[in-house]
């Protein structure tokens, strides 16, 4: 029986940091990786690759660039940016599973969806994100077990991506059990054990 009710716990306390990130402070960064993309040279790439990941442009270039827009809308250094609208979303895939991620996107004008999945490309989390033009402006998902993120679009905004921040470690990669399964394994656990007690 203890058994039962410590394996629910463990389920509802699994899912409890699941959610969206909008600081660097949040706490599920704790201890993140930062990537600035500075150490990349300048130019078109369709995926570029970091110590951690790749990040994939869908169905057109992207651009590493270090310019006027770069430093207004960016961090500083080079930054990733969607050139004139394309590619409409980017897949940030990891090298090992991470608990959170996120990401500085300046010069935004419409919405953007932030999506995180496991290794069998399950959806984790998702958010759409509605910020106002033009500071760069921090978004992100805390969930166990993200093996890859998409950020997409469908209005081709041209946006400049900056510092990308992530947590390797997790979770396996497997989808968590939503929290009212949870609550339903902890009240069996009770049931169970109130008739124990009596008999």
């Amino acid at each position: 029986m203890k058994k039962i009710f410590a394996a629910a716990v463990m389920t509802l306390s699994a899912t409890a940091n699941a959610g969206m990130i909008t600081s660097t402070a949040d706490s599920a960064l704790t201890g993140a990786t930062v990537e600035t993309f500075d150490g990349l040279t300048q130019g078109y790439y369709a995926s570029v690759n970091f110590a951690g990941g790749s990040v994939v442009g869908n169905g057109s270039p992207m651009r590493i660039l270090n310019d006027s827009n770069a430093s207004a809308y960016g961090i500083s250094g080079n930054a990733l940016q969607n050139y004139s609208g394309n590619p409409s979303s980017f897949d940030i895939i990891f090298d090992n599973s991470v608990s959170a991620f996120g990401i500085f996107g300046g010069a935004y004008n419409t919405s953007w969806l932030f999506q995180a999945f496991d290794s069998g490309n399950n959806l984790l989390e998702e958010h759409v994100v509605n910020p106002n033009c033009c500071a760069p402006t921090f978004y992100g998902i805390a969930a166990d077990g993200i093996a890859s993120a998409r950020l997409s679009n469908n209005s081709a905004d041209w946006v400049v991506f900056d510092d990308l921040y992530f947590v390797e470690g997790g979770g396996d990669g497997s989808v968590p059990v939503p929290t009212p399964v949870a609550l339903m394994g902890l009240g069996l656990a009770g049931i169970a054990f109130s008739r124990r007690k009596k008999a």
